[in-house]
């Protein structure tokens, strides 16, 4: 609405209107569609206009600017078509749940409302971005690792599962699993949870009545699993600029404790740190490595994926994971005596029943998700990186720094600054004060206390101005 009192000799307005420009605007040229629209309501009450512009935050400097000179030149046109002798310009990106005031170069903030009444009428021109190529991005609100362009592609999947009336163990699961070894490079075997695939090489492994290695830091499900397979968990501390277990404690607590086996998490989305050191070290102490890979999908060091380090990666595609499948795991390993145990184990031991086993079976619509999911995961990773570089690096530069080489899957971008928006750390609590150990780790105190992790969620539709120009 608009709604303005005459004075002597000029307008002074008490509110200003939004007006949404219509899908031609990139047909019209963007001044001219500004001017056009904006001088249809300046026509009306004879007035200077204050024009709101959504705009990409993560747009190139120059981009902006170019973009910022062309509206003030078109309001600027208007206003002296109004007889005003200036207009005040806003840009402004917009996302679902709120706006940011962006400020390139030449953008002079109005410090006073008697400033602002001087320009004469404030009317407020919200610009869709999608209008002109550039949508706005929301990270910020939840969504589930799923492109919605894959609909079409899964229902079809569906449809086969269907009309192959085979709904569980069929040829679905084993072409996801054969989608996910060429992507991880080793060996893959499906289970219905993070849990399957863990229990599975516990089982394998023998580590009933044994210690294994285990970092506090972690989510509660790595040492509730091992208690579940019968070991004695001993935990390790984490470093403080990876949040993963810090090789130098592991050293000191191998040879304290005699390990059988350790349990390495990456954590967040990125490798660990001191993954070859470690690993290196249990090869030469015996010790039996499994990786818990349940936030690294997407991520990799010098070319090589998580869970290919130790004696196998455990995986998980639970709901809020990079992709998903709802529930589901998977195991890999470059043994394929484990790959034939647990696809053995993860259906009650059959066909003879001469080994342990339960029902950790990953049904064919689950597995159908797996496939899309994998077919869309090194595009998920390079959007994800993109946003993580153009757009909230330079707002966070107190933020966890990747080593040279290293990509992240970023299921975590994780700061070391309090947030007002945050998703709240990735953990909050280490599993050695939930369980009760009493023993000294004080970077896994330090770290649940001392982190946040500012929201990143896949936006498909949404795409980076170096994407475009790459896939363009």
């Amino acid at each position: 609405t608009l709604s303005a009192s005459l004075k002597a000799s000029r307008i002074e307005v008490r509110r200003s209107t939004t007006a949404l420009l219509p899908p031609a605007l990139a047909e019209l040229g963007l001044r001219g569609a500004i001017e056009r629209h904006c001088c249809s309501f300046a026509d009306a009450a004879g007035l200077a206009v204050h024009c709101e512009l959504e705009a990409l935050p993560a747009m190139p400097m120059n981009v902006e600017t170019a973009l910022y000179r062309i509206v003030q030149e078109a309001l600027n046109n208007t206003a002296r078509h109004a007889g005003a002798t200036s207009a005040w310009v806003r840009l402004e990106a917009c996302g679902v749940r709120g706006s940011s005031v962006i400020r390139p170069r030449g953008y002079r903030a109005w410090r006073t409302k008697r400033e602002r009444r001087s320009c004469g009428l404030h009317l407020a021109v919200r610009i869709p971005c999608d209008c002109y190529g550039w949508p706005a991005v929301n990270i910020d609100a939840f969504a589930i690792g799923f492109d919605h362009r894959d609909r079409e592609r899964l229902h079809a999947l569906w449809d086969e599962a269907i009309d192959n009336e085979q709904w569980s163990d069929g040829p679905l699961t084993r072409a996801f699993e054969t989608s996910w070894a060429a992507w991880n490079g080793v060996p893959a075997i499906s289970t219905s949870s993070w849990t399957g695939a863990a229990l599975a090489a516990f089982e394998y492994f023998e580590l009933r009545g044994h210690t294994v290695l285990c970092p506090s830091n972690t989510f509660m499900a790595t040492p509730l699993a091992l208690q579940a397979a019968g070991a004695q968990v001993q935990f390790v501390d984490c470093n403080r600029d990876d949040f993963c277990m810090s090789f130098d404690d592991f050293q000191r607590k191998a040879h304290e404790h005699k390990p059988r086996a350790a349990l390495l998490v990456h954590i967040g989305g990125h490798i660990a740190f001191e993954v070859e050191q470690i690993a290196a070290f249990c090869r030469s102490e015996g010790i039996v490595l499994l990786e818990d890979c349940a936030h690294a999908h997407g991520a990799s060091w010098r070319g090589q994926r998580a869970g290919t380090w130790g004696d196998a990666g455990l995986w998980s595609f639970a709901a809020t994971k990079t992709i998903s499948t709802g529930e589901g795991g998977m195991l890999v390993s470059r043994h394929p005596e484990l790959i034939e145990f647990a696809d053995r184990f993860r259906n009650y031991g059959k066909p003879d029943y001469a080994q342990p086993g339960l029902n950790y079976r990953m049904n064919e619509f689950t597995a159908a998700l797996g496939i899309v999911g994998v077919e869309r995961l090194d595009e998920i990773t390079e959007w994800k990186n993109t946003i993580a570089r153009e757009r909230l690096d330079p707002q966070h530069p107190n933020r966890l720094r990747l080593p040279e080489d290293m990509i992240s899957g970023y299921y975590k971008y994780i700061v070391f600054d309090r947030l007002e928006r945050s998703t709240g750390k990735v953990y909050d609590e280490p599993c050695h004060r939930v369980l009760g150990h009493q023993v000294d780790l004080p970077n896994s105190d330090w770290v649940a206390q001392n982190h946040w992790c500012a929201p990143l969620y896949y936006r498909p539709a949404v795409r980076p101005a170096s994407l475009r120009a790459a896939s363009q």
